[in-house]
């Protein structure tokens, strides 16, 4: 993303230098967290910190050079396991939390497999999305 950042921010600069008439503002604005639940995002949207509305946004994210204007979003879940852990060399006194995984993720995948196939926005009609026939 720090490529993607350094994009941003020079564009934002050659708009504000060229004689142009754009009449606003330009923000660069980047979030922590976007990866991992978007609380940065999320936090920046609901506290919007500019005493301005604002008009549009890019986002730079790798598109392959297409636009995109419908995407899905990310599911984080936080998932314990119990086991009992034991030494190598007596690992018959544990148990492993690995089969319990592997169930859990099956059923994720499963989830995602079914999600892939039912839901649909009029936006990605022309794109190929993974996952989707």
């Amino acid at each position: 993303m720090k490529s993607q950042l350094a994009i941003l921010a020079h564009a934002a600069l050659a708009v504000r230098d060229s004689p142009t008439d754009v009449d606003g503002r330009i923000v660069v604005e980047s979030v922590a967290g976007e990866e991992a639940g978007g609380d940065g995002a999320a936090t920046a949207a609901a506290r919007n910190p500019y005493p301005f509305e604002r008009d549009a946004a890019i986002v730079a994210e790798p598109t392959a050079g297409r636009i995109v204007t419908a995407t899905e979003g990310a599911l984080m879940v936080r998932a314990s396991f119990k086991g009992r852990s034991a030494h190598a060399a007596r690992k018959w006194e544990g148990e492993s939390v690995f089969p319990a995984f592997r169930r859990f993720r099956k059923a994720v995948a499963a989830l995602e497999a079914d999600r892939a196939r039912r839901v649909d926005h009029p936006s990605t009609k022309t794109s190929r999305c993974p996952g989707r026939s």
